[in-house]
């Protein structure tokens, strides 16, 4: 629960905005705003970056060794 005085509806727009921005995953933080929002928000960017990075490490993975057979092939 928020304390009183803070404003739910900037939370919100917050939130839209660097899901929109920085594509942020809205499920890994939903639910009622919390004191670590941003920091939620930006673990979830990480998680995110890190998933990218993994795939691009192994399209490069198969790409070498697609490449490595067909050379042995040819």
């Amino acid at each position: 629960e928020p304390a009183p005085g803070v404003d739910i509806e900037g939370f919100e727009v917050v939130r839209d905005c660097l899901e929109d921005i920085f594509g942020l995953d809205a499920l890994a933080v939903d639910g009622p705003p919390n004191p670590n929002l941003l920091v939620d928000y930006f673990n979830s960017l990480e998680r995110k970056k890190q998933e990218i990075d993994f795939q691009n490490v192994v399209m490069t993975s198969d790409a070498a060794t697609t490449s490595s057979s067909q050379n042995t092939s040819a």
